[in-house]
């Protein structure tokens, strides 16, 4: 969800200085995750990688339908 969230702010805002904080508010989340033990390291590279996909696909669509522009 921080990956959705963080690249959906820095895509709508076109700031490169939320890009750094972006990457790193994800791996601290993540890691955060593991160091409590509620995830795999497995689980947490898996929730990235879906993460980008689903803002990839949903900025896809969103410009398809003219939201942003």
């Amino acid at each position: 969800m921080s990956v959705v969230v963080m690249g959906h702010l820095f895509l709508s805002l076109n700031s490169l200085t939320l890009l750094p904080i972006g990457i790193v508010v994800c791996f601290v989340v993540g890691v955060s995750r593991i160091f409590s033990r509620a995830r795999f390291p497995h689980q947490i590279v898996g929730s990235w990688g879906l993460g980008f996909l689903g803002l990839v696909v949903s900025m896809h669509c969103c410009e398809k339908m003219s939201f942003h522009k």
